[in-house]
Protein backbone atom coordinates (compact mmCIF):
# COMPACT_ATOMS: atom_id res chain seq x y z
CA UNK A 1 0.00 0.00 0.00
CA UNK A 2 1.03 3.23 -0.79
CA UNK A 3 -0.39 6.93 0.03
CA UNK A 4 -0.51 7.88 -3.41
CA UNK A 5 -4.15 6.77 -3.74
CA UNK A 6 -5.62 8.23 0.27
CA UNK A 7 -9.17 10.15 0.06
CA UNK A 8 -8.74 14.30 -0.10
CA UNK A 9 -9.14 14.87 3.71
CA UNK A 10 -5.51 14.21 4.79
CA UNK A 11 -2.39 14.46 2.11
CA UNK A 12 1.14 14.24 2.70
CA UNK A 13 3.83 16.92 1.51
CA UNK A 14 7.96 16.34 2.14
CA UNK A 15 6.74 13.32 4.59
CA UNK A 16 4.36 14.82 7.05
CA UNK A 17 0.66 15.08 7.02
CA UNK A 18 -1.51 17.74 6.37
CA UNK A 19 -5.28 19.14 5.45
CA UNK A 20 -6.34 22.30 3.49
CA UNK A 21 -8.49 24.92 4.80
CA UNK A 22 -10.27 24.49 1.64
CA UNK A 23 -11.30 20.55 2.69
CA UNK A 24 -12.29 21.80 6.35
CA UNK A 25 -14.80 24.74 4.88
CA UNK A 26 -16.35 22.22 2.16
CA UNK A 27 -16.30 19.27 4.97
CA UNK A 28 -18.29 21.31 7.27
CA UNK A 29 -20.16 23.45 5.24
CA UNK A 30 -18.94 26.94 5.54
CA UNK A 31 -18.06 29.66 3.49
CA UNK A 32 -14.35 29.49 3.25
CA UNK A 33 -12.96 32.89 2.63
CA UNK A 34 -15.43 34.98 5.03
CA UNK A 35 -15.09 32.48 7.75
CA UNK A 36 -12.20 29.77 7.67
CA UNK A 37 -9.52 31.86 6.45
CA UNK A 38 -11.04 34.71 8.07
CA UNK A 39 -10.30 32.90 11.38
CA UNK A 40 -6.85 31.59 10.52
CA UNK A 41 -5.92 35.20 9.96
CA UNK A 42 -7.66 36.70 13.06
CA UNK A 43 -5.77 34.29 15.14
CA UNK A 44 -2.32 33.55 12.82
CA UNK A 45 -0.74 34.25 15.57
CA UNK A 46 -1.33 31.36 17.67
CA UNK A 47 -1.53 28.53 14.20
CA UNK A 48 2.44 30.19 14.34
CA UNK A 49 2.61 28.38 17.51
CA UNK A 50 1.46 25.34 16.17
CA UNK A 51 3.68 25.28 13.10
CA UNK A 52 4.49 27.25 10.04
CA UNK A 53 1.70 28.99 8.46
CA UNK A 54 1.28 28.39 4.57
CA UNK A 55 -0.74 29.80 2.95
CA UNK A 56 -0.96 28.80 -1.43
CA UNK A 57 -2.53 29.92 -4.04
CA UNK A 58 -4.84 27.93 -6.26
CA UNK A 59 -6.19 29.06 -9.77
CA UNK A 60 -9.50 27.74 -11.04
CA UNK A 61 -11.70 29.07 -14.02
CA UNK A 62 -9.87 31.66 -13.88
CA UNK A 63 -10.31 32.76 -10.35
CA UNK A 64 -7.30 32.60 -7.88
CA UNK A 65 -8.10 31.13 -3.87
CA UNK A 66 -5.87 31.94 -1.36
CA UNK A 67 -5.61 28.87 0.93
CA UNK A 68 -3.63 27.22 4.07
CA UNK A 69 -1.79 24.37 4.15
CA UNK A 70 -2.55 23.13 8.18
CA UNK A 71 -0.96 20.05 9.88
CA UNK A 72 -2.95 17.82 12.47
CA UNK A 73 -2.01 20.36 15.72
CA UNK A 74 -3.38 23.45 13.59
CA UNK A 75 -6.30 21.86 12.15
CA UNK A 76 -7.20 20.27 15.18
CA UNK A 77 -6.83 24.27 16.57
CA UNK A 78 -8.71 25.63 13.79
CA UNK A 79 -11.44 23.13 14.70
CA UNK A 80 -11.93 24.24 17.92
CA UNK A 81 -12.77 27.66 16.74
CA UNK A 82 -16.18 26.36 14.83
CA UNK A 83 -19.44 26.23 16.44
CA UNK A 84 -20.20 22.49 17.01
CA UNK A 85 -22.68 21.72 14.58
CA UNK A 86 -23.56 18.40 14.34
CA UNK A 87 -21.80 18.49 10.97
CA UNK A 88 -18.72 19.68 12.38
CA UNK A 89 -18.86 17.56 14.77
CA UNK A 90 -19.13 14.72 12.76
CA UNK A 91 -16.10 15.99 10.83
CA UNK A 92 -13.71 16.06 13.69
CA UNK A 93 -14.13 12.74 14.00
CA UNK A 94 -13.76 12.20 11.02
CA UNK A 95 -10.39 14.06 10.70
CA UNK A 96 -9.03 12.57 13.60
CA UNK A 97 -9.25 9.05 12.13
CA UNK A 98 -7.70 10.18 8.63
CA UNK A 99 -4.59 12.02 10.56
CA UNK A 100 -4.11 8.85 12.58
CA UNK A 101 -4.83 6.81 9.40
CA UNK A 102 -1.72 8.51 7.53
CA UNK A 103 0.77 8.55 10.71
CA UNK A 104 0.37 4.94 10.75
CA UNK A 105 0.79 4.34 7.56
CA UNK A 106 3.19 6.46 7.24
CA UNK A 107 5.45 4.95 10.14
CA UNK A 108 4.73 1.53 8.60
CA UNK A 109 6.44 2.66 5.25
CA UNK A 110 9.41 4.60 6.72
CA UNK A 111 10.06 1.48 9.18
CA UNK A 112 10.18 -0.71 6.59
CA UNK A 113 13.33 -3.20 6.09
CA UNK A 114 16.37 -2.35 3.60
CA UNK A 115 13.95 1.15 3.06
CA UNK A 116 17.31 2.89 2.48
CA UNK A 117 18.60 0.80 -0.19
CA UNK A 118 15.28 0.49 -2.03
CA UNK A 119 15.55 4.62 -1.77
CA UNK A 120 18.77 4.13 -3.17
CA UNK A 121 17.87 2.08 -6.14
CA UNK A 122 14.95 3.90 -7.14
CA UNK A 123 17.40 7.12 -7.00
CA UNK A 124 19.69 5.38 -9.23
CA UNK A 125 17.64 4.78 -11.97
CA UNK A 126 16.41 8.31 -12.40
CA UNK A 127 19.95 9.27 -13.28
CA UNK A 128 19.90 5.82 -15.62
CA UNK A 129 16.68 7.55 -17.61
CA UNK A 130 17.58 10.87 -18.01
CA UNK A 131 21.23 9.86 -19.32
CA UNK A 132 19.39 8.14 -21.82
CA UNK A 133 17.20 10.76 -22.62
CA UNK A 134 19.66 13.30 -22.87
CA UNK A 135 21.54 10.87 -25.02
CA UNK A 136 19.08 10.05 -27.38
CA UNK A 137 18.14 13.59 -27.90
CA UNK A 138 22.12 15.02 -28.52
CA UNK A 139 21.71 12.11 -31.37
CA UNK A 140 19.01 14.11 -32.80
CA UNK A 141 20.90 17.19 -32.52
CA UNK A 142 18.39 18.74 -29.87
CA UNK A 143 19.02 20.14 -26.68
CA UNK A 144 17.53 18.54 -23.39
CA UNK A 145 15.91 21.25 -21.22
CA UNK A 146 14.42 20.85 -17.65
CA UNK A 147 11.31 20.28 -18.90
CA UNK A 148 11.95 17.08 -20.84
CA UNK A 149 13.74 15.99 -17.69
CA UNK A 150 10.17 16.41 -15.63
CA UNK A 151 8.33 15.70 -18.30
CA UNK A 152 9.94 12.04 -18.32
CA UNK A 153 9.63 11.81 -14.47
CA UNK A 154 5.99 12.08 -14.63
CA UNK A 155 5.23 10.03 -17.20
CA UNK A 156 6.55 7.12 -14.89
CA UNK A 157 4.48 8.55 -11.88
CA UNK A 158 1.84 8.09 -14.05
CA UNK A 159 2.83 4.56 -15.45
CA UNK A 160 2.67 4.30 -11.43
CA UNK A 161 -0.23 5.91 -10.18
CA UNK A 162 -2.28 6.82 -12.80
CA UNK A 163 -1.56 10.68 -12.34
CA UNK A 164 0.57 13.06 -14.21
CA UNK A 165 2.16 15.12 -11.04
CA UNK A 166 4.89 14.70 -8.80
CA UNK A 167 5.56 12.01 -6.23
CA UNK A 168 6.51 12.49 -2.57
CA UNK A 169 8.89 9.31 -2.09
CA UNK A 170 7.73 9.10 1.32
CA UNK A 171 4.65 8.32 0.71
CA UNK A 172 5.40 5.25 -1.34
CA UNK A 173 6.03 2.02 0.46
CA UNK A 174 8.67 -0.60 -0.94
CA UNK A 175 6.89 -2.38 -3.68
CA UNK A 176 6.12 0.76 -5.59
CA UNK A 177 9.43 2.22 -5.11
CA UNK A 178 11.03 -1.11 -6.45
CA UNK A 179 8.71 -0.56 -9.51
CA UNK A 180 8.77 3.11 -9.88
CA UNK A 181 12.72 2.06 -10.30
CA UNK A 182 11.23 -0.95 -12.92
CA UNK A 183 9.43 1.88 -14.43
CA UNK A 184 12.46 4.25 -15.02
CA UNK A 185 14.78 1.60 -16.21
CA UNK A 186 12.58 -0.25 -18.81
CA UNK A 187 11.13 3.82 -20.03
CA UNK A 188 14.99 4.31 -20.91
CA UNK A 189 15.05 1.17 -22.99
CA UNK A 190 11.97 1.70 -24.45
CA UNK A 191 13.79 5.57 -25.39
CA UNK A 192 16.27 3.63 -27.98
CA UNK A 193 13.37 2.31 -29.72
CA UNK A 194 10.26 5.19 -29.71
CA UNK A 195 12.09 8.58 -28.87
CA UNK A 196 8.30 9.73 -29.06
CA UNK A 197 6.84 9.57 -25.46
CA UNK A 198 3.25 8.53 -27.10
CA UNK A 199 4.67 5.78 -28.63
CA UNK A 200 6.03 4.14 -25.30
CA UNK A 201 2.49 4.74 -23.24
CA UNK A 202 0.84 1.53 -24.25
CA UNK A 203 4.32 -0.40 -23.89
CA UNK A 204 4.77 0.82 -20.58
CA UNK A 205 1.38 0.25 -19.30
CA UNK A 206 1.65 -3.41 -20.16
CA UNK A 207 4.93 -3.30 -18.82
CA UNK A 208 3.67 -2.39 -15.54
CA UNK A 209 0.55 -4.83 -15.86
CA UNK A 210 3.11 -7.69 -16.17
CA UNK A 211 5.19 -6.34 -13.44
CA UNK A 212 2.01 -6.75 -10.92
CA UNK A 213 1.08 -9.78 -11.76
CA UNK A 214 4.54 -11.28 -11.76
CA UNK A 215 5.21 -9.82 -8.62
CA UNK A 216 2.09 -9.72 -6.61
CA UNK A 217 2.07 -6.91 -3.43
CA UNK A 218 2.29 -9.14 -0.18
CA UNK A 219 -0.92 -8.19 1.90
CA UNK A 220 -1.04 -7.79 5.87
CA UNK A 221 -3.49 -10.49 7.19
CA UNK A 222 -4.34 -10.33 10.92
CA UNK A 223 -1.47 -11.39 13.58
CA UNK A 224 1.16 -9.62 11.07
CA UNK A 225 1.44 -12.79 8.95
CA UNK A 226 1.21 -11.96 4.43
CA UNK A 227 0.01 -13.38 1.80
CA UNK A 228 0.31 -13.14 -2.02
CA UNK A 229 -1.93 -11.29 -3.32
CA UNK A 230 -2.90 -7.86 -5.08
CA UNK A 231 -3.41 -5.29 -2.31
CA UNK A 232 -6.15 -3.13 -3.17
CA UNK A 233 -6.16 -0.68 -0.07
Amino acid sequence: MSLTNQNNVVHVAHGKPFTTSLVIAEQCGLDHANHVIRLIRKYSDDFKELGTSVFHKQKSRGKSTTYAELNEDQATYLMTLFENTPIVRKFKLTLVKEFRKVVTELQRIQSEPNRANVIAHKRDSAKVMTDALKFIRDLAGKATEPRHYTSEYFFCNRALTGKWEKLDESTLDAYDVKLLAAIRGYNANLMHHYPNQHDRKEILNKFVADYRAKHPRLKLLTGGATTGGLSHA
